[in-house]
């Protein structure tokens, strides 16, 4: 075949391969994005609230298990709560909804608080689901929802709101900021307190914060997780020299799976319906 010919022939399956390449591509994000849209629903946002203990303020959420509804938080957030004590949920226009709690015990290894409230404080309707972990890759993205630094921030002598106001039926709510990242990876080296890794930028104030996962079987969005904590950067600096007092944000943010907080709350219902059976 002569050269030209050769070269045409390249050029035409070259331009029909880059057509097939974008239209694949343009369908690819068109799915990501309505599987994306689904992640993050009214019920999920009316599900996370902020909360203060004392001087501590982050995210809790609300979340439903074997038909109960329990508040989840990360348990540095109310270190030292116990039965009987107060928080508060910010209702909005400055309002807190004060209420008393009941602790259920989850291992001390485990970051996750979990409340028995004295009132619901999610709408029923509106409340989040348990997932699974489990089969995941390590790429999936995921989702999580906080108010970073207590709600506000003050900056160059403006106090930035550093939430949403979702309107619904002529009520505000206040409404989480939304976080975006895949899963980076996962340590079960202690059976006891399972965690796993998200690439994505974490502040103070979204610790308790859930982690959502859209769920492509039930088409809902589940929770997988409560934030935690981010790993700190340390700064590359010459030998010698004292790194600056500045907190850098690797992008590594540090979750404890769901499912330990299930377990807790299923035997303290174990236990707790013997002893009414005694």
């Amino acid at each position: 075949m002569p050269m030209r010919a050769v070269s045409e022939t390249v050029r035409t399956i070259s331009k029909g391969s880059v057509f097939w390449i974008l239209f694949w591509i343009t369908i690819g994000n068109l799915f990501q994005s309505d599987i994306a849209s689904g992640q993050i629903t009214i019920g999920v946002l009316k599900s996370v609230h902020l909360l203060k203990f004392g001087e501590a303020a982050g995210t809790c959420f609300s979340l439903t298990v074997d038909g109960k509804q329990y508040l989840l938080t990360a348990k540095h957030v109310v270190d030292g709560i116990k039965t009987g004590d107060t928080i508060g949920i910010y209702r909005g226009q400055t309002t807190w909804e004060d209420m008393a709690v009941t602790p259920i015990p989850v291992n001390q290894k485990v970051d996750i608080a979990v409340l028995i409230s004295d009132r619901q404080v999610s709408d029923a309707g509106f409340i989040l689901e348990p997932g699974s972990f489990e089969g995941l890759n390590m790429i999936s993205e995921v989702y999580f929802l906080g108010f970073p630094y207590g709600g506000n921030r003050l900056l160059g002598g403006r106090t930035y709101r550093l939430f949403s106001t979702l309107s619904l039926s002529g009520t505000s709510y206040p409404a989480a900021l939304v976080k975006r990242g895949i899963i980076s990876g996962s340590d079960n080296s202690d059976t006891d307190s399972p965690i796993f890794y998200i690439d994505a930028m974490n502040n103070p104030g979204f610790s308790g914060a859930p982690v959502i996962f859209y769920d492509r079987t039930s088409n809902t969005p589940k929770v997988i997780g409560v934030v935690s904590a981010r790993i700190p950067e340390e700064l590359m600096t010459p030998k010698g020299v004292q790194p600056p007092p500045v907190g850098v944000n690797s992008g590594i943010v540090i979750a404890h799976q769901i499912s330990s907080a299930i377990n807790a709350i299923r035997e303290y219902r174990r236990n707790e319906n013997d002893r009414n059976q005694k």
